[in-house]
Formats: structure tokens, sequence, C-alpha cells
């Protein structure tokens, strides 16, 4: 795959007068193909293909929402596929806005939509969103399950907490970040790499 990517991105750099002609590449999140644009083709500004990194999203938020303690978060699950998808389309190829806008899902998810106090956020400061009124499901608190004095329960429920937490890692704003933009959501790699394979 590395290969033939490396042959066609040279095959057409030959027949549109270098490789300065190519302004962008969108492929999946291959580590092998990232390494070879950073290192082979630097002036190519690299996207990955959203879809593939959605997908991912979408399984893990629905593993680790399956237990009872997790019903809150399971509510909030579609919504934040959404608010990813929004993030990625509405900053443009700015991997800042972007990534700002995903990790603000952490604090409305618990009830802060202003953040300009927070530094880490530098170009996103609130929710775009209005304020939720006070009998949506968003302002409903959730009762706490029953087995929560379990130990064992406490470790799962930080175990499961944990990998929530993961998604919004820096690794994974970093992805987020390189997502590509705009119209390009429609169009998935998995077409070319089935017609390549």
């Amino acid at each position: 795959q590395v290969t033939c990517l490396e042959k066609a991105l040279n095959a057409l750099a030959d027949k549109i007068g270098g490789v300065a002609r190519i302004s962008t590449l969108v492929t999946d999140r291959h580590g092998a193909v990232i390494k070879m644009m950073r290192d082979r083709f630097p002036s190519i500004r690299h996207f990955f293909d959203p879809w593939h990194y959605f997908r991912n999203l979408t399984m893990s938020l629905l593993k680790i929402t399956k237990p009872n303690y997790m019903t809150t978060v399971k509510f909030w699950t579609r919504r934040i596929i959404n608010k990813a998808y929004d993030s990625v389309v509405k900053a443009q190829g700015d991997g800042t806005v972007a990534s700002e806008m995903f990790r603000s899902t952490l604090h409305c998810m618990c009830g802060v939509h202003d953040f300009s106090s927070d530094p880490s956020f530098t170009t996103f400061k609130k929710c775009l969103h209005s304020p939720p009124s006070p009998g949506s499901p968003t302002s409903r608190k959730t009762a706490e399950p029953t087995k929560g004095s379990s130990p064992s329960f406490s470790r799962r429920k930080t175990s499961r907490t944990s990998r929530m937490s993961a998604g919004f890692s820096k690794r994974a704003l970093l992805k987020a970040s390189m997502l590509s933009p705009g119209n390009t959501l429609r169009r998935r790699t998995i077409l070319i790499e089935t017609a390549t394979s």
C-alpha cells in the first residue's frame, strides 16, 4: 500500500509538473503512510479520512457505555459523534479549532458551556448552542447505581472512565486535528482502497 501510494504520487507529480503542485492528500491513518508522507513528501499537506476515525470512536463509545453506571455517557454518545463531525467541518482544516471544539464536549457534558477562563482553549471559548431548558434531558440528574459502594464496581468504573477519557487524549486529539475538512467527509478512502485491492 505504501509503495503503491509513493509510485502514484511520483507519477502524478511527473504528469502535473512536480510535487509542489500537489497541495493535499487524504488517506487512512496508516502508520507507514504517515511516516512516508512526513519523510518523502513534506510539502504535501496530509489529512486523515474522517470515516475511519469516527467509526473507531463510535465503536469505543458503544463498548464502554454498556454498564448501567455509564447511562449518562450513553445518552451523550450520539451527540459526541455529531460534535466530532461538526468540529472537523467547522474548523475547515484548522487543527487547533477542531481539537478545541471536540474537547469542549467534555465541558458541555458537565454543564459548563463557557470555558474562556481555561487557558488550554485559545480559539474556541464557549459552546455555540443555546442553554438547555430546565426540563430537557441534559439538565436532569441521573440516579447513581446501587452498586456504587462495591470495590470491584469502583475499579470497573475507574477503568471505563479512563478509557472514555482516552478518546480525548493528546494523541487522539492530534489525530482529530489532522482529519480531512469540508466536503471530503463524503468521499471515503474505502472506495479507493477497494478499487486498488
